[in-house]
């Protein structure tokens, strides 16, 4: 079976967020138009690669084409970032990638269901449309739902649970969580 292919031309919320609690959490990319609510799964550095390069997208527009004159989203309303029914992921997201239409001023999300099996049927994918206003607040959700998760560990990099870690460099001896 073919995989489908999804297209919100008018996304009217979109966001990251986490549910669970931290070191069991599933992370989630969820996107509203008028009539569909559209729920994938992401993984954490997934979400932390995407607002990252949200973030510069958007430097690099504002740069490009509001340089030299007011910008027609300045002081938009902050978007719902808060995640709705349904929480069942349709796909887990394997590929994405940010573009901007400079004529609709709007900038586009496509992302591509994560396949395990190489002779698996097409990839479902997505394309969400969304203003620069919704990318930067969602961007800035997701960095903040990235940070409140486990603390991470400053020698080894690796997350701490409550109970502690396995730290090499703490020659075995388990680091509690501070």
């Amino acid at each position: 079976m073919p995989g489908q292919h999804i297209e919100l031309q008018h996304v009217t919320r979109i966001t990251i967020d986490a549910v669970g609690p931290p070191g069991q959490r599933l992370f989630l990319l969820q996107a509203s138009d008028a009539l569909d609510t559209i729920t994938l799964k992401l993984e954490k550095e997934q979400a932390r690669a995407l607002a990252y390069k949200a973030q510069e997208l958007l430097e690099a527009i504002e740069q490009q084409f509001f340089a030299d004159r007011a910008d027609p989203e300045a002081g938009a309303p902050t978007p719902d970032l808060l995640l709705s029914g349904p929480l069942e992921p349709l796909f887990a997201i394997g590929q994405m990638g940010l573009g901007y239409d400079s004529q609709r001023d709007r900038v586009v999300l496509a992302v591509q269901e994560l396949m395990l099996e190489e002779d698996a049927p097409n990839p479902s994918t997505a394309q969400f449309w969304i203003t620069r206003t919704q990318l930067r607040a969602m961007s800035e959700h997701a960095l903040h739902v990235i940070r409140h998760g486990r603390p991470i560990c400053p020698l080894c990099g690796q997350p701490i649970d409550p109970d502690g870690h396995f730290c090499p460099p703490q020659n075995g001896h388990p680091r509690k969580a501070q």
